[in-house]
């Protein structure tokens, strides 16, 4: 199904704080860009050139979206940050719900997004406490990056953080058979194929990874934005490009990635059947992975599996580019939330629980 083209205005235009640089800043910036071209192009190796990509990419975010988010959050939002899961320095999570003495809520388990080599739950905080306002309770896992950690390896440490936050279900308020896995970019590719692992036990041993003991039936669906879910495609000129090779030469150890069997696993729109639970995606009209999601769309749907989109014409304006959902300056983000939120409470009332 695509969504209607809303009455819009697109989010405000922000200047880089690369732009705002001067003197030697300014030379030594460039310098780090020159080199990280240099690397990309070149196929060098990963880990210098993730340092890298780390630095420079920290100077190209939009230093406004933060703050003028989080001044969109209602009021009424419990939080309990940083959480510790596991033993490793980032294997922390935080929770959010609404400041009420509700039980039983819903439980949606997010996974940032950054191509597996960037990013943090942190910046995913406004958007998570707004979903949490509305009837949840939302968990922001914080995972190793690539390099540090190779595939899978993140899909086994996000697995044991959700059966931690299962284990304290009732602490928390949550509801530990209606559970949704969600993500968006790098972490809906982590997600979506947590729960295909979830639910089939070949898939598992085809991607060879090992996974706390958590019922199928528990997960009630998948919330997956701004995906990558070809990951043969992402390295190519229709998908991220050499950005998008290098993410991939990190996250897999590998530089002949194409070539390695697991990588098809990884590939969910190669790799799906109906034991998939349902599933609601969405990606912008600009988005570079935006035929990754209508290819797992495809899948999901040829396979039996109830699916929902929320799809933007090709000519929509304004543009919406990479995980504008998470964006709630954009009205089309907001649509988009309230049409993820009639889909997790549908699906939560369900009667056909994922099996």
């Amino acid at each position: 199904m695509t969504i209607e083209s809303p009455q819009s205005t697109a989010a405000p235009e922000h200047v880089p704080a690369a732009r705002a640089l001067r003197g030697w800043r300014r030379g030594v910036f460039l310098c780090r860009v020159a080199v990280l071209t240099f690397l990309v192009r070149r196929r060098m190796p990963a880990r210098p050139a993730v340092a890298l990509y780390r630095r420079v990419y920290r100077l190209l975010e939009d230093s406004t979206l933060l703050p003028e988010n989080r001044a969109l959050v209602p009021h009424g939002v419990r939080t309990r940050g940083d959480l510790r899961y596991g033993t490793r320095p980032e294997e922390t999570l935080d929770v959010f719900r609404p400041d009420d003495d509700r039980t039983n809520l819903p439980i949606v388990f997010w996974v940032h997004g950054g191509g597996w080599i960037s990013g943090s739950k942190a910046d995913l905080h406004p958007y998570l406490q707004t979903l949490a306002a509305r009837g949840f309770l939302v968990i922001a896992v914080e995972y190793t990056l690539a390099p540090e950690l190779r595939y899978p390896g993140q899909i086994e440490q996000t697995a044991r953080a959700l059966r931690w936050i299962l284990d304290r279900a009732d602490e928390h308020g949550g509801d530990p058979q209606r559970v949704f896995l969600a993500g968006d970019s790098a972490g809906a590719s982590i997600s979506g194929q947590l729960a295909r692992a979830l639910a089939d036990p070949a898939y598992r041993a085809r991607v060879d990874v090992r996974l706390p003991e958590i019922p199928a039936g528990a997960i009630r669906g998948a919330v997956l934005t701004s995906g990558a879910f070809l990951l043969t495609n992402v390295g190519g000129e229709d998908g991220l490009g050499r950005i998008g090779d290098l993410m991939l030469r990190a996250y897999t150890g590998t530089r002949r990635y194409i070539d390695d069997p697991r990588v098809r696993c990884a590939s969910l729109a190669q790799d799906m059947d109906a034991s998939f639970p349902p599933t609601f995606l969405t990606a912008g009209n600009d988005d570079p992975l935006r035929a990754d999601s209508a290819a797992l769309a495809a899948a999901l749907s040829t396979s039996g599996v109830r699916v929902e989109t929320a799809f933007f014409p090709e000519d929509h304006e304004p543009a919406l580019p990479h995980g504008y959902c998470c964006d709630l300056r954009r009205p089309e983000a907001r649509a988009t939330l309230d049409r993820i939120v009639a889909f997790l409470h549908r699906e939560s009332t369900s009667t056909e629980a994922a099996s």
